[in-house]
């Protein structure tokens, strides 16, 4: 079940992408909204978080400039957290171990990083 959870949170994180980043995209070519990418003027801590969000973009081989990298990183740092949480609850309760949960967690980690690619790939994601 917990294999299943982690599959619907990525289709519910591509269609959040498809339906919300290009509202936010709007804000970028006219100020109407006044949306724009946070990455662009970031300060302190910031910094450090928009740097990893670019990495992983270039891993990706989206354009590190646009929103779209942006969500695509947040969703993708969301999508391997959610993995790791499931995979400890899915050993946990299957064979009632931490080192178990540890094991479903990686697994659902390269799952959720191949889903990643594949995704992108396609073009579902990274707009």
């Amino acid at each position: 079940m917990m294999y299943g959870i982690c599959f619907l949170f990525i289709g519910i994180l591509v269609a959040i992408n498809r339906l919300m980043v290009p509202i936010f995209n709007i804000g970028t070519t006219s100020e109407l909204i006044g949306m724009a990418n946070p990455c662009d003027g970031c300060y302190g801590f910031s910094c450090y978080v928009c740097g990893i969000f670019q990495s992983v973009c270039s891993v990706f081989a989206i354009d590190t400039t646009s929103i779209g990298c942006y969500y695509t990183s947040l969703f993708f740092f969301m999508s391997v957290i959610e993995a790791i949480a499931c995979g400890l609850v899915a050993g946990e309760i299957s064979e009632n171990s931490v080192l178990a949960g540890l094991k479903h967690g990686l697994v659902m980690c390269a799952i959720t990083i191949g889903a990643f690619n594949i995704i992108i790939y396609l073009g579902l994601m990274g707009v």
